[in-house]
């Protein structure tokens, strides 16, 4: 065996228990994707946070290609169907939210 051969025979053994821990959070991660709330906004804060203008993102509402819901007369925007995928982009679209919140006075 060579000496390159031991190295990566010793990292082998040691990243295991980190490949098995990475494994579950990648699974809590997704259940809790599954868990939580629906985001939904208004088209025009859809159309904002997205990057289209207003008359794009009302003709793919229009078109059914944004997924949306209905409370009484208000048409909103499920943004958690259209973005945010990646663990990544989940952590900017939380960053965002919390920032717009504090922006506005919130906590």
């Amino acid at each position: 065996m060579s000496f390159e051969d031991t190295i990566a025979a010793v990292l082998d053994g040691r990243l295991a228990p980190l490949r098995l821990e990475l494994q579950r959070l990648a699974t809590e991660v997704s259940d809790l994707r599954q868990a939580l709330p629906p985001l939904l906004v208004s088209v025009p804060i859809a159309a904002e946070r997205l990057g289209v203008s207003l008359s794009t993102a009302r003709r793919r509402v229009r078109d059914g290609e944004w997924p949306v819901r209905r409370d009484g007369r208000r048409v909103l925007v499920d943004l958690g169907t259209l973005h945010a995928k990646t663990n990544e982009e989940l952590s900017d679209v939380s960053r965002m939210l919390r920032n717009d919140r504090v922006a506005r006075g919130g906590t």
